[in-house]
């Protein structure tokens, strides 16, 4: 149908009321784009756009059944990104994409089972140990804080004491 934006780009026949809406009268493919946001946010759609992707090139390759799903797609996906080399981020976004795609298509029975997210959560893990380790801030002591505000926000050493006596002691008490 031309003019009509899915979410994902999914195939209208994915959406079987509206179809029939479009099918009945034509003219209100604009009313039926405005129906069809309700069931995902653009800036929603846009971040699990690369997985939904992602999946549905998997499904057509492996003429798996798509947009609907088992269980048992979903992990072979799942372990055929992890063989293939995907990042720690993707892990991160595809148990969500893949439950956003659910519910899209109206899937009532989720594929997402335990094991398909025990998997990710894995794969996760694992991902995890390979990343570097995070340098974290160097300590300063209180001495050296205390210089750099005095020194460097507040106008005047002795006059820091006037403001909050409980916290700044000028440098002659020291």
């Amino acid at each position: 149908m031309e003019g009509l934006i899915t979410p994902f780009d999914l195939p209208v026949e994915c959406f079987p009321d509206y179809e029939k809406i479009l099918d009945e009268d034509p003219t209100c493919v604009g009313t039926v784009n405005i129906m069809l946001k309700g069931r995902v946010t653009a800036s929603t759609a846009s971040g699990y756009k690369s997985v939904v992707d992602r999946f549905r090139a998997f499904c057509l390759e492996k003429k798996y059944q798509f947009p609907k799903f088992t269980a048992e797609t979903a992990l072979r996906f799942v372990k055929e990104a992890f063989e293939k080399g995907a990042r720690l981020s993707f892990f991160q976004k595809v148990v969500p994409a893949l439950a956003m795609l659910e519910e899209v298509v109206g899937q009532t029975d989720s594929a997402l089972s335990g094991t398909v997210c025990s998997a990710v959560t894995a794969f996760k893990r694992e991902l995890a140990l390979t990343r570097g380790i995070v340098k974290k801030a160097t300590g300063y002591s209180y001495g050296i804080i205390r210089y750099l505000v005095q020194k460097e926000m507040l106008p005047g050493r002795a006059s820091c004491g006037k403001y909050r006596p409980n916290i700044f002691v000028p440098s002659s008490e020291q």
